[in-house]
């Protein structure tokens, strides 16, 4: 059946046309990390190869791309960042991607946040949960507010706690724009559990 679906739905590079890959080891390869900034990581700028890539599964529900993603994510985290991955490792730091709003998931069918964050997390050998955070409002998606301050007042209170968070947090999005939404998350933990550790990861931002 995968062979038939290949065929007709070929998968190639978005970079070089080579089939196998949405974005091929070689191609991934060129694309720059960039430094930790405090508590957080975007690992790509937002623009390019990752561009394309994202639009492929956020828009386009190609969610087989999230297979191949995450795991070049995850040999570039080891490689670019040995001592980070072995700080989360060593401090059993728990990966928890940002949650879409019942509605929107299942409207969409797949929170993409957490299906990248989830194999992240197995292929680093950390741990994952997404039980305790939760979006208790339904809001416009922030890509498509152009203006900070609608893109603020979109995310006054929008989380909820449903239980006690883990210690050591990764908090996962896979676009950070303002970062008003992983501060937004943060603030929901932070103030009924303000020893929590959070470190902000995202893809690309």
């Amino acid at each position: 059946m995968s062979l038939i679906l290949d065929l007709i739905f070929p998968v190639n590079c978005c970079s070089c046309g080579q089939s196998g890959h949405y974005l091929c080891p070689a191609c991934f390869s060129k694309i720059s990390s960039q430094e930790i900034k405090g508590n957080s990581l975007s690992l790509f700028k937002y623009h390019s190869h990752i561009k394309k890539i994202i639009s492929l599964y956020k828009y386009s529900f190609v969610t087989d791309v999230l297979s191949d993603l995450s795991t070049q994510v995850s040999l570039r985290l080891k490689s670019d960042y040995p001592n980070l991955v072995d700080y989360w490792q060593t401090k059993k730091y728990v990966i928890t991607p940002i949650p879409l709003h019942l509605f929107r998931q299942n409207w969409r069918g797949f929170n993409q946040s957490a299906l990248l964050s989830q194999k992240i997390a197995k292929n680093l050998g950390l741990s994952y949960s997404d039980s305790f955070l939760r979006r208790s409002q339904n809001r416009p998606p922030q890509a498509k507010l152009k203006d900070r301050s609608q893109r603020l007042l979109n995310l006054s209170q929008p989380f909820s706690l449903i239980s006690p968070p883990p210690a050591h947090l990764i908090l996962f999005d896979d676009v950070k724009t303002t970062s008003a939404t992983l501060n937004s998350a943060s603030q929901t933990i932070k103030k009924q559990h303000p020893q929590t550790d959070i470190f902000y990861l995202t893809l690309a931002g």
